[in-house]
C-alpha cells in the first residue's frame, strides 16, 4: 500500500470512529408497583361494583435509575399482567366480569384490562383477562393516574369482602 492510500485508510478510520455515538441497547424491563387494595361491601347479583384508585408515580424515576434506565429512552410502556385474588377470607369467586381502565389529568380514560366470563371464574388466584395493547406512556409521565375498574357479580355478596389487584408494566427502551 501506498503511504497515500494508507493515510487516506487511516482518515477513513479517524473519521468513522469520531462519528459513532455511543451504542444504546434495546431493553426490556419489567415493573410491578405495590398492590391495590379494595373492600367490597355486600351487595345483590348483577350490581355493579367500582374499585377506584390513585396510583402514585413519581417512584419510577428512581426505580428506573435503579436499573439504569434513563426515562427519556423510554419509548413505551405495556400492561403485561394484572392479577386480582382475595384478601385471606375473602370471597371474590363471584365476579362474573372485570373491566379496567386508567385516566390521568389531560388524557382520555383507556381501557387497559377486560373479561367476560361463562362462569365465576375469579376464585382465589390469578385469572386470564385480555389485555389491552394501549402504551401507557403518557399515564405512566404523569406524577399520578386513577385505576378504575367496575365489576360485575354473578351471585350476591353478603358480607364484606377484600380483593386486591397487582399491575405489572413492561418498560421497553434503551440503555
Amino acid at each position: 500500500m501506498s503511504s497515500i492510500t494508507k493515510a487516506l485508510f487511516g482518515c477513513l478510520v479517524v473519521l468513522s470512529l469520531s462519528a459513532c455515538d455511543k451504542a444504546l441497547l434495546d431493553v426490556d424491563f419489567n415493573y410491578s408497583p405495590a398492590a391495590m387494595e379494595f373492600t367490597i361491601d355486600s351487595t345483590t347479583e348483577g350490581e355493579k361494583i367500582d374499585l377506584t384508585t390513585t396510583i402514585d408515580n413519581t417512584q419510577i424515576d428512581s426505580v428506573l435509575k435503579a436499573n439504569k434506565i434513563d426515562r427519556n429512552e423510554v419509548s413505551s410502556v405495556k400492561l403485561t399482567m394484572i392479577t386480582i385474588s382475595p384478601d385471606s377470607g375473602s370471597r371474590v369467586d363471584i365476579f362474573r366480569s372485570v373491566d379496567a381502565y386508567l385516566l390521568a389529568t389531560g388524557l382520555p380514560e383507556v381501557l387497559i384490562a377486560k373479561s367476560e366470563f361463562t362462569t365465576t371464574l375469579i376464585e382465589g388466584g390469578t385469572t386470564n383477562i385480555t389485555l389491552s395493547n394501549a402504551d401507557l406512556l403518557p399515564y405512566i409521565n404523569k406524577s399520578a393516574m386513577v385505576f378504575k375498574a367496575t365489576a360485575q357479580p354473578g351471585a350476591t355478596i353478603k358480607e364484606k369482602s377484600k380483593v386486591k389487584i397487582m399491575l405489572r408494566y413492561t418498560f421497553k427502551g434503551k440503555v
